[in-house]
């Protein structure tokens, strides 16, 4: 019975934990990775917000140019069709998932179109707002 006590107690000696200064070490060292990799996310969200938004933009070009040919192919002159009206805002037309747009004609030389994309309310880029000039479809130059 005494070897068995013995046996258990040297066991335990054996038996090695951490000490403080290892646990002090690694969360040193974890607060290292935290301070970079925090500040890197937050970039990359904002990074991926940004793109999200161009395509959008580039989204929103695209559908204005297939509305432009639709109206030509149905044999609407090229200075008839109203791109204002038909993309008002609210409209089922101007929709693009988490963002929407809106367009404006300007009666410039030559004419063009201001399109503005900007974030629904309720999703994550509800404040965001892209700006962009076009020339208008169908116009020589």
């Amino acid at each position: 019975m005494r070897t068995k006590l013995c046996e258990q107690k040297r066991r335990f000696n054996d038996e090695h934990g951490f000490t403080l200064i290892e646990i002090l070490a690694v969360l040193v060292i974890l607060g290292i990775l935290a301070a970079v990799a925090i500040p890197k996310y937050f970039d990359i969200q904002q990074e991926a917000k940004d793109r999200a938004i161009a395509g959008a933009m580039a989204e929103a070009v695209a559908t204005i140019n297939g509305y432009f040919a639709r109206q030509l192919i149905a044999g609407t002159a090229a200075a008839d069709i109203d791109y204002a009206t038909y993309f008002a805002s609210g409209s089922d037309n101007a929709d693009l998932g988490d963002y929407t747009f809106t367009v404006t004609e300007q009666a410039t030389t030559p004419p063009t179109l201001d399109i503005t994309v900007s974030g629904k309310t309720g999703t994550t880029v509800e404040n965001l707002t892209l700006n962009k000039t076009i020339t208008r479809p169908g116009t020589p130059g």
